[in-house]
């Protein structure tokens, strides 16, 4: 079983979008497109894209366990979420992001 979640754990994710802006980095990662994607979101100061990617095996990892035809994704966010230019960020982020969303995150069956 560990040797089995250690070629997982290896397997590059089909999807990952990098963003940037002057003050913000962000990512959206998609594990697999074999079924609709989920996972939520991630804010904080000191975010990067190893903490994204492990968490999207994570999730995937949870909705297999669990029976579920989602597959893991995550998207996060290198910012202060106490800073003033938070919501400015985040619809600049949203916007930039927002396309890869639509086409292929959901809720399962239906999505």
């Amino acid at each position: 079983m560990k040797e089995l979640l250690k070629i997982y754990e290896n397997i590059e994710p089909e999807i990952i979008f990098n963003w940037k802006d002057a003050e913000a980095q962000g990512w959206t990662v998609i594990n697999s497109l074999r079924a609709a994607a989920g996972g939520g979101a991630r804010k904080r100061k000191g975010l990067d894209m190893n903490e994204v990617l492990s968490l999207v095996k994570t999730m995937e990892v949870k909705f297999i366990v669990s029976g579920s035809a989602i597959n893991g994704a995550k998207s996060g966010v290198n910012f202060d979420s106490e800073d003033s230019r938070k919501k400015g960020v985040l619809k600049r982020w949203y916007k930039a992001v927002s396309p890869l969303l639509k086409s292929y995150y959901g809720t399962g069956k239906g999505s």
